[in-house]
């Protein structure tokens, strides 16, 4: 039934001063003042409102009514569900942390908030300690979370924190290596939680060799920024004979990106290989032709972990391989929203792409 011409100038005027004035979660005035300020009965208003509840352009609740995002139909204001948390180390842990934690970190809080914004809530970000020591956490930065409430972390950094978290109820999501997940103590946890592992260095580097050989590789090298007791680690597994025909090279995961770059050119050009496995994360927008940065011939194969190696263009020879924390976060998020998980372990699992691949998931 169409509406009458005064009822349809007012429904009009209405609509466009919500689109132009009033952001998607804004509340608007109380149907008394909001009637004054456009010069209309009370009722007339309440019809007009109405007819855009209808529509799904604005909610009317008990605290007040509230402007729906256009697109998706949502309130980001007027939630229903909690904020999802993703826990940090510190405050400024782009400086704190080594490179490969900050992308992967970053990555959580992408997946996470795609999550969030399908189930019309948010994503908050709580940094736990001062300055990155995990034995020295500020309690107080958990004091907001309770019962229900989505907590997200990655690493065993966060072993002190957990039990905390389980006491209060909180459903957890966790991603960990391999060889770490006994830093971490679950049992309290009746609320629900789900646990991601992840492979260790030496699940990087087995996976990428296996991959080299089936392809054809003779020689293969390999060249990481790790910590100290991950390269003793390494050493002692070079040793044990695992990877016959095999060499590495190892950088300190603290050093500066340009550091790491000049460590990896010394490594290249004292070196011979057919394939090189590089473990180096850059935090930086650039993008480096490592065939050039290195002089490298075109034929040795390259598997990298990071974006900003795959260069001005696809290369053939060159593959990506890295642990999917976006899909993850992703995943996390939406599997706690749905309530699904009451105690769950899975497996996080790499992946391989060519470059050409990695260029179109941009």
């Amino acid at each position: 039934m169409p509406l009458p011409s005064k009822q349809k100038e007012i429904y009009q005027y209405l609509a466009d001063d919500i689109r132009k004035f009033y952001y998607p979660g804004a509340k608007l005035p109380n149907e008394r003042n909001y009637a004054e300020r456009l010069g209309v009965a009370r009722k007339t208003l309440r019809y007009s409102l109405q007819r855009l509840e209808e529509e799904r352009r604005i909610v009317r609740r008990k605290t007040g009514t509230y402007v729906l995002d256009e697109e998706t139909g949502r309130c980001p204001q007027a939630r229903e569900a909690s904020p999802i948390s993703i826990l940090l180390p510190c405050p400024n842990y782009t400086e704190a942390a080594n490179a490969s934690s900050v992308v992967h970190i970053q990555d959580v809080i992408r997946g996470a908030m795609r999550a969030a914004l399908e189930a019309g809530t948010r994503v908050v970000t709580i940094p736990v300690s001062e300055n990155n020591d995990r034995d020295n956490i500020n309690w107080n930065q958990l004091a907001g979370l309770g019962k229900d409430d989505i907590v997200l972390l990655t690493g065993a950094w966060y072993y002190r924190v957990i039990p905390v978290l389980t006491a209060r109820k909180c459903r957890i999501g966790c991603i960990v290596e391999q060889d770490r997940i006994d830093m971490l103590d679950f049992s309290g946890a009746t609320n629900g939680y789900l646990v991601y592992i992840r492979k260790n260095w030496q699940g990087f580097l087995t996976e990428p060799i296996d991959f080299l050989k089936k392809s054809g590789a003779g020689k293969i090298a390999a060249f990481m920024a790790m910590a100290p007791d991950c390269a003793d680690l390494l050493e002692k597994w070079h040793k044990s004979g695992s990877a016959p025909n095999f060499t590495f090279g190892i950088t300190d995961h603290l050093l500066s990106f340009d550091k790491q770059m000049n460590a990896l050119k010394t490594f290249c050009r004292n070196h011979k290989f057919d394939a090189l496995i590089l473990d180096m994360n850059s935090t930086s927008d650039r993008h480096i032709d490592l065939y050039q940065e290195l002089a490298l011939p075109l034929s040795v194969k390259l598997v990298i972990n990071s974006r900003s190696f795959l260069g001005p263009h696809p290369r053939p020879n060159m593959f990506m391989y890295y642990d999917p924390y976006l899909e993850t976060g992703y995943t996390l998020t939406k599997s706690l929203l749905s309530g699904g998980t009451n105690g769950e372990t899975r497996r996080m699992e790499n992946k391989f792409y060519t470059t050409e691949e990695a260029y179109n998931e941009k």
